[in-house]
């Protein structure tokens, strides 16, 4: 807000005073209005250039899909980006981990995604999930397939060693390995001893879904906890619905 100098009232010298002041005002309303343009020039380069970034957005064919894949990059987050270049604008990044469809782009080297938004991911950080023979894999009683070998992304059942709480409720892991381990959960009801498993579902899209699967002494299935890779585990939520909800203690 512009700020004007209180003017005093000095018989006939005021009208000089008066023309100073409109005079040094002028110059300062063409600053203002030169910033303005400025800051909207500005804007409307900020806009078009996301304009042309949504223009630039692949778009993709079921029949260019290649495979069912996940980021593999040992860590750190992959960067997706508005062109197949190691120097292209870095749209959003892609935790270690995730599982992404992944389709051809026409240029050696990387792919097409979409995660939150469609963009490029350097081919060296992608790796194929391997299907599997549901000829030789059946499910449980209660849905869940048995992993027979290590995942490539960072899951493990020895991941939950320690004491978890919900509540007044604990649940300990032991002895675990990166696909078994034992448990002891205590509630306000019951005390459950048993065995823990990593072990996946099948999605809708033949896409896998990793648990960590607890059933009692005789077998009964107990609960699930939902097994997500790239993330440091601090909390584990059993079901669908994520309830109860777990912390490590």
């Amino acid at each position: 807000m512009r700020k004007y100098k209180k003017q005093r009232h000095l018989g006939k010298s005021q009208k000089t005073t008066t023309s100073s002041a409109v005079t040094t005002a002028v110059p300062e309303a063409s600053k203002a209005e030169k910033t303005t343009a400025t800051n909207v020039s500005a804007k409307s380069e900020t806009e078009n250039k996301a304009k042309d970034t949504e223009q630039n957005a692949p778009t993709f064919n079921e029949s260019d899909r290649l495979f069912g894949g996940y980021v593999a990059t040992q860590g750190d987050d992959l960067n997706l980006r508005n062109e197949p270049f190691p120097t292209a604008d870095i749209i959003d990044t892609i935790p270690n981990g995730t599982q992404i469809d992944i389709y051809s782009c026409g240029r050696a080297g990387w792919y097409c995604t979409v995660f939150k938004k469609s963009g490029y991911v350097s081919a060296d950080y992608i790796k194929e999930i391997e299907s599997y023979d549901a000829g030789t894999e059946t499910a449980n009683i209660y849905g869940y397939y048995p992993v027979t070998e290590q995942p490539k992304t960072s899951i493990a059942v020895s991941d939950l060693e320690g004491t978890w709480t919900c509540g007044d409720d604990t649940i300990t892991f032991h002895d675990c390995s990166w696909n078994a381990g034992q448990f002891e959960m205590k509630t306000t009801y019951y005390d459950i001893q048993g065995n823990v498993l990593l072990e996946y579902t099948l999605t809708p899209d033949n896409m896998e879904e990793m648990w960590y699967t607890l059933y009692n002494k005789e077998g009964a299935f107990v609960t699930a906890f939902h097994a997500e890779s790239g993330i440091q585990l601090t909390d584990i939520y059993a079901g669908q619905s994520g309830d109860p909800h777990y912390t490590r203690k």
